[in-house]
C-alpha cells in the first residue's frame, strides 16, 4: 500500500500528538502507558528518518566528489 507522501511525513507528529492526548486526557494507568509508548515510537520514527535522510545525503555528496559527472 503506497501512503501519501504529505502523510507519510505527518504520521509520527500525529503518533506524538496521540501520545499526549492519551497522558493528558484518560486518568487510566494504561492510557499513561499507551500515551508514553505512542509518543516514543513518534519520536524514534523521527529520529530515524533523521538519520537516514543525513547518511543518503552524506553518501550522494560523497559519491559526486569521488565521481565526476560524464560530459
Amino acid at each position: 500500500m503506497i501512503v501519501p507522501k504529505p502523510v507519510y511525513e505527518a504520521m509520527p507528529v500525529l503518533y506524538v500528538a496521540g501520545g499526549i492526548a492519551a497522558i493528558s486526557t484518560v486518568d487510566s494507568i494504561m492510557s499513561f502507558i499507551s500515551g508514553i509508548l505512542l509518543g516514543l515510537s513518534g519520536v524514534v520514527v523521527l529520529c530515524m528518518r533523521r538519520n537516514y535522510r543525513a547518511a543518503k545525503k552524506a553518501y550522494m555528496q560523497d559519491d559526486t566528489e569521488t565521481h565526476p559527472p560524464a560530459g
